[in-house]
C-alpha cells in the first residue's frame, strides 16, 4: 500500500496538473461568486495555434499522428 503526503512528488505533479482547475472551478461554482470563474487553462493561451493544428491533424488522420506522437515521446504526447 502506498501513502502519499502534501510534498511528495506524486503529489505535487497531480497538485500542478492543469487537471486540477477543473477542481477548484467547481468549488467556485459551488460558492456562487462568479467573479472567481476567470483564469484557468486555456489552450490559446498556454500552447496557441500550434495545439490546435496539431490536435486537427491528429484528428483528420483519424488518430494517426497522436499515436505516432506518443510512441515517438514515450507516452508524454499524443493521444
Amino acid at each position: 500500500m502506498d501513502f502519499f503526503t502534501a510534498g511528495d512528488e506524486f503529489t505535487e505533479q497531480i497538485r500542478n496538473d492543469h487537471s486540477m482547475d477543473y477542481a477548484e472551478i467547481v468549488t467556485k461554482i459551488r460558492n456562487g461568486d462568479p467573479d472567481d470563474f476567470l483564469g484557468g487553462y486555456s489552450v490559446m493561451k498556454l500552447e496557441g495555434w500550434p495545439r490546435l493544428l496539431s490536435d486537427a491533424t491528429d484528428v483528420l488522420s483519424l488518430g494517426w499522428t497522436g499515436t505516432a506522437k506518443n510512441l515517438a515521446s514515450g507516452g508524454k504526447f499524443g493521444t
